[in-house]
């Protein structure tokens, strides 16, 4: 993982302003993380710390992260889907997050995948303010952008890639939606 996250500090070395890198730590390694995240914020300018797919995000093990996340001022990106055919043993549902959220209002959240099942995922997460949805990773979106902008309004909206995988599929959801040039 410090390797990793080495990475990301080289490239916001090389172009600084351009890559705004977020901390990835496995909450399981709890005082080895909680170091990297110092590390990484403090010492490289990280701006946010990911989650690692290794425990659910309301886990009291993700606890001290997201106080830590609070005190520093950075948003927690959190891999959250919810599948049909069952999801993997630590992966986050939009209902976890909407608990974290519930549990540190002072946190800013970003649920990543709008959720997955992007419908569930944007009902969950509409009365918890501080979390925001990225457009990343799902393929199945005809209409999400819309309810999301509808729902949750632009501001909670964040774009997402998961580049280098699906970029232009994921520029087309956002710059085809019908929802007005400002919002986009």
């Amino acid at each position: 993982i410090r390797k990793l996250n080495d990475q990301v500090c080289e490239c916001m070395r090389l172009y600084p302003g351009r890559i705004l890198g977020f901390c990835y730590v496995n909450p399981r390694h709890r005082k080895k993380a909680l170091e990297e995240f110092r590390r990484s914020i403090e010492d490289c300018g990280m701006v946010g710390l990911k989650l690692w797919v290794a425990t659910f995000c309301n886990s009291p093990l993700v606890f001290p992260l997201v106080e830590k996340a609070i005190d520093y001022g950075v948003p927690v990106l959190v891999h959250a889907w919810l599948k049909r055919t069952r999801n993997l043993p630590d992966e986050s549902n939009p209902l976890q997050v909407a608990d974290l959220s519930v549990r540190y209002p002072e946190s800013t959240i970003i649920m990543a995948h709008v959720g997955g099942d992007w419908e569930f995922g944007i009902k969950s997460v509409r009365n918890c303010p501080n979390v925001f949805v990225d457009t990343s990773g799902t393929i199945t979106h005809m209409g999400m952008i819309e309810k999301a902008v509808r729902v949750l309004g632009a501001e909670r909206v964040v774009f997402g890639s998961d580049a280098p995988a699906d970029l232009y599929m994921a520029l087309a959801k956002v710059t085809c939606a019908d929802i007005k040039e400002e919002e986009k």
